[in-house]
């Protein structure tokens, strides 16, 4: 029988760009989570992968590592069940309206909803910033409510696999939130820990998004659909470009107030057609509405209420007032401050730098620069004025929300630095959303 490598070993291979075994991939992630392995040397092979790629199959064996790590749900037989992954974006609040308007359709949402980390937000600090709002029940009452039939999400509870949260955590404070190998295999385990017999992922490309452009995101995508092949689920995925801020806020009180805008039938255009794509295409794989006619079917549930009343319903479950989805700002914790981002000149804007906006919402405490940070829900960054939009010379373009005024006053100039204005006329962007079922038709 061969003596597994030690862990020095596997990583003096990795570094020499030789192909690393599936079976030393598991061994080495097997003995990090039991602490022979330590973090540096766990970061110091995720740069390897990053670097020179994994195969398929060692990305598999990273997975499987991950589920093993703990506890795993299994959700097939309470009914049609479906999950929303998000793979992480700055801005955007479908992510979050994707659950209460698949409700609206017939599916059963079990959603396990991600923290923020590094310059992207999360789902979860928004929902934590409602009052009342449980973000974190026990197992047996999300289970109940699944089965129940009701709208149901939860932080990924702490015994399911539980070195999924510890690889994130260590890829944020080393700089690795990125479309890596490490990340897919990641989004691989989430995608399947919730345990939902159908997931919808999210999959944003562009500088506001995890994925630089869009075929990072698809080979990602596909990677994260073979695995979840090899265990039975139907996984669908919706991409759409993100080079600025998803929805025109970022922030968690600023997303809460956009989701419940979306619900209310307005809200930002790109917003609403990722939101309507997520839900559409669950109800889809989950047969609650006919093949190909999801996104109609949601279009219909904004409009006439009943997405709306899914999530009032999903708000009084979770021990929230379900008034906050019709008067959020007087509800939700706010910013002291709101400071204007003039423009400097006349023109068009024709690009935003969503990093650097992100970046100040980190710095405004919206975002998290240590893992024990916790974070400022009423701060963050509203963008009045999208690319392709003309303003004029002295007009606002963004309003920063914040707590302190130097801080402010300091993310003023960095989202100020953030927009391009140039000369030209109004034009309308473009904005596709594309699903699986679009690309196969294609």
């Amino acid at each position: 029988m061969p003596v597994p490598p030690a862990p020095l070993e596997v990583l003096e291979t990795a570094a020499r760009e030789r192909a690393v075994t599936p079976d030393h991939v598991a061994g080495f992630v097997r003995g990090w989570i039991g602490g022979v392995v330590s973090d540096a040397q766990m970061a110091a092979w995720c740069a390897a992968a990053d670097r020179w790629g994994l195969s398929d199959d060692a990305l598999a064996a990273l997975t499987n590592a991950l589920l093993a790590s703990g506890d795993r749900l299994e959700l097939g037989r309470l009914g049609p069940v479906g999950d929303v992954v998000a793979t992480a974006s700055i801005g955007g609040a479908a992510g979050i309206v994707a659950a209460p308007l698949a409700a609206a359709l017939g599916v059963t949402p079990a959603v396990l909803v991600e923290a923020a980390h590094g310059w992207f937000g999360g789902r979860l600090e928004p929902l934590a910033a409602v009052p009342g709002f449980a973000c974190s029940p026990s197992l047996r009452s999300y289970l109940t409510g699944v089965r129940d039939g009701s709208c149901q999400t939860v932080a990924t509870p702490e015994r399911v696999a539980p070195a999924m949260a510890r690889l994130v955590a260590l890829a944020e404070q080393t700089g690795m939130l990125h479309g890596s190998p490490v990340m897919t295999a990641l989004l691989a385990a989430r995608t399947l820990a919730g345990g939902a017999p159908a997931v919808v992922i999210d999959a944003p490309y562009g500088s506001a998004a995890l994925f630089d452009d869009a075929r990072g995101a698809r080979e990602s995508i596909e990677a994260i659909t073979a695995a979840a092949d090899r265990w039975g689920r139907r996984v669908g995925w919706v991409m759409a470009p993100a080079d600025a801020p998803r929805g025109r806020v970022v922030g968690p009180s600023l997303t809460m107030t956009a989701v419940a805008e979306l619900l209310g039938g307005g809200g930002p255009a790109d917003d609403r057609a990722v939101a309507m794509a997520l839900a559409g295409r669950l109800a889809e794989l989950l047969g609650t509405v006919g093949d190909g006619n999801g996104r109609e079917a949601a279009g219909r549930a904004l409009a006439d209420g009943s997405a709306l009343a899914a999530a009032e319903a999903w708000f009084a479950q979770a021990g929230a007032d379900p008034n906050v989805l019709h008067d959020p700002e007087s509800h939700l914790p706010s910013a002291p401050l709101r400071l204007e981002v003039v423009a400097r000149r006349a023109g068009v804007v024709t690009a935003i730098d969503a990093r650097s906006v992100g970046d100040a919402v980190r710095r405004l405490g919206a975002g998290r620069l240590h893992a024990a940070q916790v974070l400022d829900p009423g701060v963050g960054v509203e963008v009045l004025i999208g690319v392709g939009e003309p303003v004029d010379s002295g007009e606002p373009l963004a309003i920063v929300h914040a707590r302190h005024q130097a801080m402010g006053d300091a993310s003023v100039q960095a989202v100020a630095a953030a927009f391009t204005v140039g000369a030209g006329l109004e034009s309308d962007t473009t904005f596709d959303v594309v699903t699986d079922r679009d690309a196969r038709a294609s």
